[in-house]
């Protein structure tokens, strides 16, 4: 499957209204927001905090839902799960990809922002 795929560039669309500068600026506070909310999902998941880890992946989820990274919002679909089940492993692992998706999908953008 494409990775490109994984991201819905019409929902940016259709929220910045075909402005570019708009959709830089909300891609840029999302990928910003995202790192941070990653460095606090790995603080919960460390304490096993489940029920900060399942509210912080619910906020990501949001996030991501909200402007298209269908990606992330599955996985933190995953990890509110994991975070009810307090299946560590599992945690583990969805917080892992949601790390490594989150820089394929930095660049992803970067490259849907480069294209005229």
């Amino acid at each position: 499957m494409a990775m490109e795929s994984n991201i819905n560039f019409e929902q940016i669309k259709d929220i910045s209204e075909g402005d570019r500068d708009f959709e830089q600026e909300i891609i840029t506070m999302y990928l910003e927001d995202t790192r941070g909310r990653i460095q606090t999902l790995e603080s919960h998941l460390a304490e096993q905090n489940w029920e900060h880890l399942k509210r912080e992946a619910h906020t990501l989820k949001g996030s991501s839902g909200n402007i298209g990274v269908d990606c992330t919002f599955k996985l933190c679909k995953q990890l509110e799960q994991a975070s009810l089940d307090q299946d560590e492993q599992k945690a583990k692992e969805l917080v892992a990809s949601i790390k490594t998706m989150t820089e394929e999908v930095a660049e992803l953008f970067k490259s849907y922002l480069a294209s005229p």
